[in-house]
């Protein structure tokens, strides 16, 4: 991480080099640990620009495909004295949040690792890497059934129904091509996800 202050305004560079996946992990990290809340929502292809407040500033989390994640003051160059403060403040704070978020052996998306080498449905791959991409901040539980009981409802946040042996669900977003296009096995998922 590194600031700089050469286009008139003061910017947090998290990340000259990271993939997508790394920008919501780090929105994660904003919302899990400084409760952020995005206001505003802008992506293309290259790039995304999420807006956000923090104390009295008006920022904006930003990815570009070549250019990493920063965070920097939504008024760009009319930003003021108090907001590149706040700049300065966050990047102070995100330093020691990063360093702990950094050790993916203290987070449940551990246990998405390595991907199966079979899968059930077409839609059973891209559950798992919601899944895996929703539990990058959430620390592990302290015990089994807590794990159980989190990604069992974590499923069905996802998929809106409970997992059941031979159940099959259709999800909209998953789709792709092949004829079970979108849908995920809730005996594949009570299988290898949930235990």
């Amino acid at each position: 991480m590194k600031i700089e202050n050469d286009k008139g305004w003061i910017e947090i560079i998290i990340d000259d080099n990271c993939t997508i996946e790394k920008f919501y992990k780090i929105a994660g990290i904003l919302t899990t640990v400084l409760n952020i809340a995005f206001t505003n929502k802008i992506s293309d292809l290259e790039s995304s620009y999420w807006d956000f407040a923090y104390k009295k500033a008006e920022l904006t989390l930003h990815y570009n495909t070549y250019l990493g994640v920063a965070i920097f003051p939504k008024n760009l160059t009319n930003a003021n004295s108090l907001d590149n403060k706040i700049i300065i403040e966050l990047s102070q704070t995100l330093l020691d949040d990063f360093k702990k978020f950094s050790d993916p052996n203290n987070f449940v998306s551990k246990y998405f690792d390595p991907e199966p080498i079979q899968w059930g449905l077409r839609g059973d791959p891209e559950l798992w890497k919601e899944m895996k991409l929703k539990t990058e901040t959430i620390k592990i539980p302290t015990t089994a059934k807590e794990l159980e009981k989190l990604l069992y409802k974590l499923f069905e946040d996802l998929t809106g129904e409970a997992p059941k042996k031979g159940r099959f669900i259709h999800i909209k977003k998953y789709e792709t091509i092949g004829m079970s296009k979108g849908m995920v096995c809730s005996d594949f998922g009570l299988k290898k996800v949930l235990h």
